[in-house]
Parts: structure tokens; C-alpha cells; sequence
């Protein structure tokens, strides 16, 4: 059996290698989930995930930087949420299917933390995801214009009140 990939560059192009670009910022930032998948990773069992099932996704900025991976873990619900709430998608009742179909090539907002591994590596990771497109919010409220009450002529007799 063979595999063949097809390379968006020429092989010794001048183009940056991913692993040679800046990691994405710290700071909230609008990504692009450019992979989906639905697989085991090892580093993420637990009691109530023993296989490691995540959501494993691939995030790019802007073609500069290096990509976020994420790995959602099956027993993080809330991180699950958190996604789903972010790409529109709602609960049935208090569970939530998202598919990698779903999420690929959806836009979000996500604040990214750099994580430094006991080995020595810097990453970027996901702290939070919110919706790219932001509910329109009520404008702000301005304070009420000062209006001065009418004043009652000079030696009028009427009590203001």
C-alpha cells in the first residue's frame, strides 16, 4: 500500500517551515479550525475515558504562525460546550454531539496561554473559546442631559413644587 501527499509547495521552497514560525500570541484571537478528528490520545485517559477519546482539533491564526492543536477530551464536557456554544450548536438537553464535520472550517474567538512542558517546550494552548460573530449588545446607556427646571418669575407668589 502507498501513500501520497501532494505539497502545496514546491519540496526546498522558500516558504516557512510550521515548525520555524512564532507561536500564536497570548491573547484572545479569531482562529480557523483547519482539521477535525475524532480519535485517542494517549495523554488524555482518565477513570471515565480510558481510551483517551477527543475531539482533536487544528487551529490556524493566519498562515504566519505556528497552528494550536487542541485535544477535547470525551470526559470534559465543558470544554465541549464551550466549543459548541462558540460554533452554534446546541445541547439536547444535557448532551452535546459535535461532529469533526461540524467544526471544521468554522471561525472562532479563543484565548490562547503559552504552556511551557517539563521537558523545556513552549506551546500555545486554548484556555477558552467564545463565538467569533458576538450577539449585537445594547448600546450603553448614557446619563440623562442635566435639565434645569423652570424658575417661577421674580416675585411670583406661586410655591414651586
Amino acid at each position: 500500500m502507498e501513500i501520497e501527499w501532494v505539497m502545496e509547495h514546491a519540496v526546498g521552497s522558500s516558504e516557512v517551515r510550521i515548525e520555524e514560525r512564532e507561536l500564536v500570541p497570548e491573547g484572545t484571537h479569531r482562529l480557523k479550525i483547519i482539521a477535525a478528528a475524532v480519535g485517542p490520545n494517549p495523554h488524555k485517559t482518565s477513570e471515565k475515558n480510558p481510551d483517551g477519546i477527543c475531539l482533536m482539533l487544528r487551529l490556524e491564526l493566519d498562515g504566519r504562525h505556528r497552528w494550536v492543536f487542541h485535544d477535547i477530551p470525551k470526559h470534559e464536557p465543558w470544554k465541549g460546550a464551550q466549543l459548541a456554544e462558540a460554533i452554534g450548536l446546541q445541547a439536547d438537553g444535557n448532551t452535546i454531539r459535535v461532529s469533526p464535520e461540524a467544526v471544521k472550517d468554522q471561525t472562532v474567538l479563543a484565548t490562547i496561554e503559552h504552556y511551557t512542558s517539563k521537558a523545556g517546550r513552549t506551546s500555545a494552548i486554548v484556555k477558552r473559546y467564545m463565538a467569533a460573530e458576538q450577539k449585537q449588545q445594547r448600546p450603553a446607556r448614557t446619563p440623562a442631559a442635566k435639565v434645569k427646571a423652570a424658575s417661577p418669575a421674580i416675585g411670583s407668589d406661586d410655591i414651586p413644587f
